[in-house]
């Protein structure tokens, strides 16, 4: 995840979340949450880069804002929180910083593994943790994998992370890619063929972001050429992609 400021425009929603057998659990769990927050709390979710957990967390966030135009959501990284930390220290901000985390109904993160190695933002994660898990708020976390395997954060960190519900999220199977890729052609308006879409469905595994830069990329050429792509085009255009 990229540290940009979050705004409500342009953020992900649940509908456009595709959903398949690898998220399935994970996004019935995501999608409960604005609805019943602290009911389970926190919600961890974690899985390989391209799986989704970003436009997940997005849309919880999304959803309750809609949903709660009383009470308070903060979306953020690990990386923010841990400059906004290093920002309040220096600058003794510290008494604002933790009002704007500690005193909100709902608070996400993303990344959680990047806070691995910072031991004084680590302590100040805890302690506000605890203070929202104590006022029965609710949680969201994410990361590239699940809290047990985040050893360096420390185990009471761990443990609390662990406390709600655990999701994985899976890298997408074949049917999913197909429906990924064809959305994305048609919000495109790329117009490209059921053999084209199949074949970069097929071929193009794992992140699906490699997916949406094989979109655009015949776009491109579609554009630069003014021809229809064919499977052999399509192809010899991709090889780099194949071999991820």
């Amino acid at each position: 995840g990229n540290a940009r400021p979050r705004q409500a425009t342009g953020f992900a929603r649940f509908d456009d979340f595709i959903v398949g057998p690898g998220n399935q659990v994970a996004v019935t769990a995501a999608e409960s949450i604005p609805q019943r927050l602290g009911r389970v709390s926190p919600l961890f979710l974690y899985g390989p880069a391209g799986t989704g957990k970003t436009h997940l967390l997005q849309s919880i966030w999304k959803s309750a804002r809609s949903h709660l135009k009383r009470q308070k959501a903060v979306f953020l990284t690990a990386e923010q929180f841990t400059s906004g930390f290093l920002e309040a220290l220096q600058g003794s901000g510290l008494p604002s910083f933790r009002r704007k985390y500690r005193d909100t109904d709902l608070l996400i993160i993303d990344d959680i593994q990047f806070f691995i190695g910072k031991r004084a933002t680590l302590q100040e994660l805890h302690y506000t943790i605890d203070s929202l898990l104590r006022n029965g708020k609710q949680l969201v976390f994410a990361a590239n994998r699940p809290p047990v395997e985040l050893t360096q954060i420390g185990s009471d960190l761990t443990a609390r992370m662990s406390a709600g519900l655990v999701c994985c999220l899976e890298p997408a199977n074949l049917a999913t890619r197909l429906e990924i890729v064809s959305r994305y052609a048609q919000e495109r308006q790329v117009e490209l063929s059921e053999a084209v879409l199949q074949l970069l469905a097929t071929r193009i595994r794992g992140d699906a972001r490699y997916l949406q830069g094989a979109v655009h990329r015949l776009e491109a050429m579609m554009t630069a050429y003014q021809q229809k792509i064919t499977v052999t085009v399509a192809e010899s255009a991709m090889a780099d992609l194949f071999h991820t």
